[in-house]
């Protein structure tokens, strides 16, 4: 069965909670009347197993491909026509500026008449070896290292090429990367639409990783000065993932963005301004009302309960726990009636969620902070009296609208659209007055000033609870959101 939509999800719904899967599950079910596939793009089968969301009705079909996991296939005759290799010549030749047409061609020059490919030609041929070696030429690194991050990087774009792509009108992806490159052979290989919704910047979030790793060799000479340069290696990754960004803009049909600072990067990045459209999230403030009730009343019958601070997202570097964890080890030398949530999954870096509990112990913050794990946060806002974000990249992040519609305050760095939803976007917005406070990345300091504040200062706490069920209220409600994703749906569908 054909589906009006096909989401192609990397290492997101229904596997992987967080703010973006739940946006998925929010759009399934707000188009009841549309028929939908989801191809999960997984790192591995063990990533895979356990389904975090109930798959609503209207989803006909979940198929699973794996990146690390490449089954090399020798299906049909090896790749030896001169068409064939002379497109893949010009796309590589082209790198780092390739454009979509350059893909386009490799692509149904790579695909048989039958749909298959010989990935194990594509990966061991004579002619592959000559390619790389003519790549290679005559750069001053290791022939060997070279080769093996070839093989290394090339290795998950094989299983895109093997992937089983489920038949649709529309080929929705949530980012670049590989899902949104895998939605462009979707529509070169199926036909169909190309619908890219951005939430995060994923070549700026694969960037700060990839500088901050330690996975990434590096070759470098020895040299005592202080230098920002990045090795050949990393910057291979980095620009790896910069042209996969450009040709999924190029392909898609239709672009949306959360906020207009996504919106400044995405142009840069190569999309064209005519495709961009800004749709921001939006939440289901009718569902949170209890909630909000049940915080009221939580206050009121507990004048005396500490001031409780949360923390809701993966324990991961890019939400910086670590600069969370030194500010409440700050806001304990002025008060010490605090309590502490961080809630969120923490099986997606295990290394970092234990480098987490070594400062905890090392701050002795045992008796005070308390890591839930994946929680129905439902069930702590009523007792949070601040949420706080410390990441270093975000869009426009769930958490400040679940919380915002709670009426719990927010204290947030400044990245994505987080500055908008505490002090406001339009004159409008603006009037309301402040949510929360924004700091700078990385600043402990600021962010333990700032839940200082929301401790002592009474009235402007009172007030910031006030606005941000306000804000949300006014500009964030789901109906109106989804009203426009469902818009953009049938447009495609109709081209």
């Amino acid at each position: 069965m054909k589906a009006d939509i096909c989401f192609i999800l990397e290492g997101t719904y229904p596997y992987v909670a967080g703010g973006v899967s739940t946006w998925v599950d929010q759009t399934i079910k707000a188009n009841p009347h549309l028929h939908f596939s989801i191809l999960h793009l997984a790192a591995n089968e063990e990533s895979s197993k356990v389904l975090k969301y109930d798959v609503p009705h209207n989803v006909s079909k979940l198929n699973v491909a794996y990146l690390h996991e490449t089954k090399l296939g020798s299906k049909g005759k090896p790749y030896n026509d001169k068409h064939t290799w002379e497109t893949i010549r010009n796309f590589y030749s082209n790198l780092p500026n390739a454009e979509f047409a350059d893909f386009e061609s490799m692509i149904n020059a790579i695909f048989r008449d039958d749909g298959l490919v010989n990935s194990k030609s594509l990966l061991f041929s004579k002619k592959t070896w000559k390619l790389l070696i003519d790549l290679y030429g005559d750069k001053e690194i290791s022939l060997i290292d070279y080769f093996w991050t070839w093989r290394f990087t090339h290795l998950p774009l094989l299983s895109l090429l093997n992937a089983d792509i489920p038949s649709a009108s529309v080929y929705h992806s949530v980012s670049t990367g590989y899902a949104g490159l895998l939605a462009c052979i979707a529509k070169i290989k199926n036909g169909g639409r190309m619908f890219l919704s951005e939430h995060g910047i994923y070549a700026k979030e694969r960037k700060i990783e990839i500088s901050q790793s330690n996975w990434v060799y590096d070759e470098r000479k020895e040299d005592y000065r202080a230098s920002t340069n990045m090795g050949f290696f990393r910057q291979w990754w980095i620009e790896m993932f910069m042209v996969m960004s450009k040709i999924a803009y190029q392909c898609a049909d239709e672009v949306t963005t959360l906020f207009s600072g996504n919106y400044s990067m995405q142009l840069q990045h190569g999309c064209p301004a005519e495709k961009l459209t800004i749709i921001p999230n939006g939440i289901d403030t009718n569902g949170y009302r209890s909630v909000k009730e049940k915080r009221y009343k939580f206050r009121e019958e507990n004048p005396n309960a500490p001031f409780t601070i949360g923390f809701v997202g993966r324990v991961t570097p890019i939400k910086d726990v670590k600069t969370f964890i030194r500010a409440i080890k700050m806001v304990l030398e002025h008060t010490k009636h605090i309590k502490v949530f961080i809630m969120g999954p923490l099986e997606e870096d295990e290394d970092y969620v234990d480098e987490c509990k070594i400062l905890i112990d090392m701050f002795d913050l045992n008796d005070i902070m308390i890591f839930t794990g994946r929680v129905n946060v439902k069930e702590y806002y009523p007792q949070l009296d601040v949420v706080l974000l410390t990441s270093v990249s975000e869009g426009l992040p769930f958490v400040i609208l679940e919380a915002h519609a709670a009426s719990i305050p927010c204290i947030s760095t400044d990245v994505g659209a987080c500055k908008e939803l505490i002090y406001g976007l339009t004159a409008e917005d603006k009037a309301l007055g402040p949510s929360g406070e924004i700091t700078q990345v990385a600043s402990p300091g600021q962010t333990a000033s700032a839940i200082i504040r929301m401790i002592e200062d009474k009235n402007y706490y009172n007030a910031a609870c006030t606005t941000s069920v306000a804000r949300v209220e006014m500009f964030y409600r789901i109906e109106n959101i989804n009203a426009k994703y469902t818009h953009m749906y049938h447009s495609l569908m109709k081209r």
